[in-house]
């Protein structure tokens, strides 16, 4: 609570001392006079980096979807499964090694 009530009491007093009036101006302004050269040239540089980002983020999206997509779908119809084809030996050795495999 001291923490908010002294934040609050900060900002109260900011403002009073940006609110004094000097020659018909609040001291403000001729703070506002002296920074705005450097803020706006700040402004546009952020802006355009976050324009750039944005359009650099969109195009390695793009990419990045773009090659998550097969290229041909295969479709198997009524194909035979390889196990049919097997002799007898291969089969019962087929077996044998699964067992073995699943202990």
């Amino acid at each position: 609570m001291k923490k908010i009530f002294a934040a609050f009491s900060i900002f109260v007093a900011t403002y009073f001392l940006l609110s004094i009036d000097l020659s018909g101006r609040p001291v403000f302004s001729y703070l506002y006079d002296l920074t705005s050269p450097f803020s706006k040239s700040l402004q546009k540089s952020v802006e355009s980096l976050m324009g750039k980002g944005i359009v650099e983020s969109k195009e390695v999206g793009g990419k990045l979807f773009n090659n998550s997509l097969p290229k041909k779908a295969t479709i198997l119809k009524n194909e035979k499964a390889p196990e049919e084809s097997l002799s007898e030996a291969e089969k019962i050795e087929l077996n044998s090694l699964i067992k073995n495999y699943a202990k």
